[in-house]
């Protein structure tokens, strides 16, 4: 979930963000100010629901996509200027990313994939109660890396962000008993890993995510969900 601001901007500039440090801290407090006009301190309160199955989905896309997942970990945190202590989790894989100038869209896509699999999860089996702040810091990484894929495309970014985006909803939601069984671990263990995470992750798919046809009623559903949350961080239906 949400590492300290300074190191997610950090993090966004070197992969290439025309933005200032400024730009991005203005910009994601922007996003976060929304998110508590529209859901108010719900917006914050990070579950250990919410981080189980976020860092589930964080396994079972790169799973998808031929990586291996290392381990996954949930833990109480208390976050900065927060009054109550939250959950928050972590996942490690055994294949580093990185985008640059140099790397190709399609590897940028896989990276976005994996960058934006533990928000699409929780959009997915949060339903409701999605507290509407959470993974901020990835959403706006994902941003920048599809700026990036646009780039080196001629495409447009938002047009990629959605391509990308739906096809990993689309995964899950076909392989939803995965992400539900590790998720069910970690609601009652802080750290799932080695062989006994490797017989809960799918095989690896043999196409590429490119290449992955999806059914027209699924990705028309879930092109509904994301306008669905657009239009509660937009504050519409208040």
């Amino acid at each position: 979930m949400s590492a300290p601001a300074q190191v997610i901007l950090n993090t966004v500039t070197t992969i290439g963000t025309t933005e200032s440090i400024a730009e991005l801290g203005a910009r994601q407090r922007d996003l976060l100010a929304r998110a508590h006009a529209a859901q108010g301190d719900k917006a914050f309160a990070f579950t250990r629901r919410a981080a189980a199955h976020h860092e589930a989905g964080h396994a079972v896309v790169p799973a998808l996509d031929g990586i291996l997942t290392k381990y996954c970990k949930v833990k109480r945190k208390r976050l900065p200027g927060a009054d109550t202590v939250s959950w928050i989790g972590f996942t490690d894989t055994d294949v580093p990313w990185s985008v640059t100038p140099d790397t190709s869209p399609e590897n940028d896509a896989r990276n976005m994939r994996r960058i934006v699999a533990g928000w699409a999860s929780e959009i997915l089996f949060e339903g409701d109660d999605l507290s509407l702040a959470s993974s901020v810091d990835e959403a706006m990484i994902a941003g920048n890396i599809a700026a990036w894929i646009g780039h080196k495309l001629g495409e447009d970014p938002q047009a990629v962000f959605r391509v990308v985006m739906l096809g990993v909803l689309a995964d899950l939601t076909i392989h939803e008993r995965y992400v539900r069984a590790i998720a069910a671990v970690l609601m009652r263990e802080r750290m799932l890993r080695g062989p006994r995470l490797y017989r809960l992750l799918p095989p690896a798919l043999s196409a590429p995510p490119a290449e992955r046809a999806y059914p027209a009623p699924l990705l028309s559903k879930l092109d509904d969900t994301m306008a669905a949350l657009a239009a509660r961080l937009n504050g519409v239906g208040k």
